[in-house]
């Protein structure tokens, strides 16, 4: 997912491979996660790279993440 703007993301994973060199941000699950979204219970195993705001399972995070890896 590229943003999250206002979504609760629960019980999920991801194991893609994500590669984001030109992104604002990039994660294995959500590249931005903004004030009124959350992830909740959730990881990713894949790899990541990017430039700027880079993340195992959020690259940027602005909301809330719990019991996530």
């Amino acid at each position: 997912m590229g943003e999250n703007h206002a979504a609760a993301i629960v019980n999920c994973y991801s194991t893609a491979k994500v590669s984001a060199d030109n992104a604002y941000a990039a994660g294995g699950l959500v590249g931005k996660n903004d004030t009124n979204a959350s992830v909740d219970h959730a990881y990713a195993s894949g790899h990541v790279s990017g430039k700027n705001y880079v993340g195992g399972v959020v690259g940027a995070n602005y909301g809330s993440i719990s019991a996530s890896v």
